[in-house]
């Protein structure tokens, strides 16, 4: 089976446009347990790709159309391709340039008999997340830092982690009736890091730790469509974390007002709703200690400032597109010519063509 890396190659649309001989000839190819389909026998109508770094699983999903033998009243290829629980590989690209975009595992299939079309198989797949979201339990661990859980955890799942130091240790600690995806989801939240999951690769990572766009999207060039909006609605101007320490019989209190700024915009929405007055938000936790009612504070405005700029766009499909990466826009003005992270990007190929949508994130205007 392919992989599926989170690069940090650099590109240019021209040099892109140019490899793929002007996005002539859209094609991909569907793999199942390593075995490609026969496209010239089996007919697969719509293929959509999901990648995320937010809570949720990658996905896709395909249409086959061809799939019901009327002469023998059933479906077809149901043992051999289209079966739960089997490998799935999907590549895009144009020609015999193709690129591998989701690996996983075939986790739903649903036969469709429709009053007044051909029958349909509707297949889905879901990513390793799958896996990890599945067996609620109850785990402890001792003297164990952030980073070390998340290791652990990952390499159940996976060859490689990537997961970025933390500093503060447990002395002990339970998680009760969580799978292992809550649990990682809870320490990312704790931690200000994000946490995502890219092919079979897990990642535990500090936020904008490098920025570097892979490429410039211009408007009037290569923009199909694009809309940004900026919101103060979850805007606040700092955080206040309460808890108590019950070993040493004391309140721990940490305030935050401050978070990593992406882009060269100069004010962020602690500064803008600052203008307006002292906006706070109060949390009331169960950590045991300063340090982490610290990072626990630091995550949830970075979160909250995360959220101010928030857009929609699409191209011509690209397959090198990945929710994680960084695009930079320009033709737009000096406010909007910034460096933006791709959180949720689609790819979407049919008999109309490959199509690539994304949303993008920015937290300075």
């Amino acid at each position: 089976m392919g992989s599926v890396t989170l690069d940090t190659k650099t590109y240019t649309y021209d040099a892109l446009e140019k490899n793929y001989s002007q996005f002539h000839s859209p094609a991909f190819q569907v793999l199942i347990n390593g075995q490609a389909i026969d496209k010239s026998q089996i007919s697969v109508s719509e293929i959509v790709v999901y990648n995320s770094v937010e809570a949720e699983a990658d996905t896709v999903e395909f249409i086959v159309n061809n799939s019901f033998d009327r002469v023998k009243s059933e479906f077809k290829w149901v043992d051999q391709f289209f079966t739960l629980g089997k490998d799935l590989e999907i590549k895009l690209g144009y020609g015999d340039k193709l690129t591998t975009v989701f690996v996983g595992k075939i986790t739903r299939i649903e036969y469709s008999l429709p009053a007044n079309s051909s029958p349909l198989i509707h297949v889905r797949g879901m990513d390793i997340t799958f896996q990890m979201m599945k067996f609620k339990n109850t785990s402890s661990w001792k003297n164990k830092k952030s980073s070390d859980i998340v290791k652990t955890i990952g390499a159940k799942f996976s060859d490689k982690v990537v997961a970025d130091d933390t500093t503060e240790s447990f002395t002990e600690k339970t998680f009760v009736k969580m799978s292992d995806f809550e649990v990682i989801k809870y320490l990312a939240e704790l931690e200000n890091r994000e946490f995502f999951v890219v092919g079979k690769t897990v990642y535990f990572r500090k936020f904008f730790k490098s920025t570097t766009p892979m490429i410039t999207l211009t408007y009037g060039k290569n923009l199909i469509n694009l809309n940004i909006q900026s919101d103060l609605y979850h805007q606040v101007s700092k955080v206040i974390i309460t808890s108590w320490d019950e070993l040493q019989n004391k309140k721990i209190e940490s305030t935050v007002s401050s978070y990593t700024k992406l882009g060269t915009n100069s004010k962020t929405g602690i500064d803008m709703v600052k203008q307006m007055g002292d906006f706070i938000d109060y949390y009331e936790s169960n950590v045991h200690s300063a340090a982490h009612a610290k990072t626990s504070g630091e995550s949830k405005l970075q979160r909250k400032g995360n959220l101010l700029v928030h857009g929609q766009g699409e191209i011509r499909g690209l397959p090198e597109f990945r929710a994680g990466k960084f695009i930079k826009l320009d033709g737009l003005g000096k406010k909007l010519n910034q460096v933006y992270y791709l959180k949720k990007v689609i790819h979407k190929i049919s008999k109309s063509g490959y199509i690539t949508q994304f949303v993008l994130g920015g937290n300075a205007v």
